[in-house]
């Protein structure tokens, strides 16, 4: 069993804009190549910036949300509507020292609220099998999914119950 650190306190959410790219590309730039490995599934992209830029925009098809502490982006979680408009695609990552304590679940649970508002019914997420730490993440979160292995790769359905309105 993974130890767990203890939830890192300070820690500030937003949605991602494009003032934020900067953060964005530093975070990427701060992955080791094992976890630089799983975001990218295979070798580092020479340039961040156009990904980064396209990661903190905000629009009709995109969300990104960051966590931050200490004025630093330290995870990153976003998704980018697919054709049929009630599916998205999701990725997340953490700063590495950063990673088990509650921030990817809770950047999860950001993302999610937001897709709900804007009537996306699932999430499609590309996971390597051998990326244990996300696999951990998919244990602890409280979204119904299912989960379906191609070689190395796991394709994860997470099914968003609709938002409900507190009248």
């Amino acid at each position: 069993m993974t130890e767990r650190s203890a939830p890192l306190s300070g820690v500030t959410y937003h949605k991602l804009t494009p003032s934020d790219a900067t953060a964005v590309q530093d975070l990427y730039g701060s992955l080791d190549e094992h976890d630089g490995y799983y975001r990218f599934f295979g070798p580092f992209p020479a340039n961040l910036e156009p990904i980064a830029a396209q990661i903190a925009t905000q629009d009709s098809t995109h969300c990104a949300v960051g966590a931050f502490l200490q004025g630093r982006l330290i995870g990153a979680a976003n998704y980018v509507v697919l054709e049929d408009a009630r599916r998205a695609e999701v990725a997340l990552v953490v700063a590495h020292h950063d990673q088990h304590s509650g921030v990817g679940t809770t950047l999860l649970g950001h993302l999610t609220d937001d897709a709900r508002m804007n009537g996306i019914e699932q999430f499609v997420a590309e996971i390597m099998s051998t990326n244990s730490k996300m696999m951990e993440l998919l244990m602890d979160i409280d979204i119904p999914m299912r989960l379906q292995r191609h070689d190395n790769i796991i394709q994860a359905v997470f099914e968003l119950s609709p938002a409900t309105s507190t009248d």
